[in-house]
């Protein structure tokens, strides 16, 4: 019977572990993942910024504002662990409020250039989050070969 020196050691695995995995993903995948989560941040921030300076509302109001925000915070973490779902429901959060602010205001916001540059950037953490696990599905599938 072949017993291992230590029982209690952990098996060894082929896998690489995840921050060689990370190191090794293609700059323009984590250049699309960065502007994406940092995009998130700065709404979050600058909806909070507005939130306490200009609305300066009570009650129901004020607890929807702050959970967009929070929600904002939330797919920035999303985005930063490259998920593929953050991505899309921030792009789709933040295009659905500018939405509402034209309808409501009808005209584009003042920051509307602003805007466009935070909706290129979240756009653009969906492609990177989708090619990011497409090339870590490749990449696994060269492992195993």
């Amino acid at each position: 019977m072949n017993h291992p020196e230590n029982p209690y050691a952990p098996p060894a695995t082929a896998d690489v572990p995840g921050p060689l995995l990370i190191q090794g993903v293609p700059e323009d995948i984590r250049k699309k993942i960065k502007g994406g989560w940092l995009a998130a941040v700065v709404i979050g921030v600058m909806t909070l910024v507005h939130l306490i300076l200009v609305l300066q509302v009570d009650g129901f109001l004020m607890i929807w504002a702050l959970a967009g925000v929070v929600f904002s915070f939330l797919m920035a973490v999303g985005i930063f662990v490259k998920s593929r779902t953050c991505a899309v429901l921030m792009f789709l959060f933040f295009m659905t409020k500018q939405i509402i602010i034209v309808v409501i205001e009808g005209t584009p916001s003042v920051m509307w250039i602003a805007a466009m540059l935070l909706a290129v950037c979240l756009f653009q953490a969906i492609q990177g989050t989708f090619r990011y696990h497409s090339w870590k599905n490749g990449w696994k599938k060269a492992v195993a070969v």
